[in-house]
């Protein structure tokens, strides 16, 4: 164990999701390693791929910017399948000199 309680022999993944026209950019970084992986997903493609990518790294953390809406069937999916997830919504200011 680590001192935050982690089993230091398994992996912390923190996931930012986040939408850019219709494509879903899915980021998941090992904050126990530095390893960071992401899925770019269209809109057309099977949203399977959310699920198996989910189901693979098992993010302790999901980010979502401020305003970004899972659809509802991934929303249920992480609610039935992690149970100690914790969602977390940001938003940023944009600075123009």
């Amino acid at each position: 164990m680590t001192e935050n309680g982690n089993d230091a022999r398994s992996n912390n993944f923190l996931s930012l999701f986040y939408m850019v026209k219709d494509t879903w950019i899915l980021v998941f970084s090992d904050v126990s390693t530095g390893e960071v992986i992401w899925h770019r997903i269209t809109d057309c493609e099977k949203r399977s791929d959310m699920y198996d990518a989910l189901s693979m790294y098992r993010p302790s953390e999901i980010i979502l910017p401020e305003g970004t809406i899972l659809p509802q069937d991934i929303q249920d999916f992480i609610e039935n399948q992690f149970s100690n997830v914790v969602f977390f919504s940001f938003f940023y200011i944009l600075y123009t000199t």
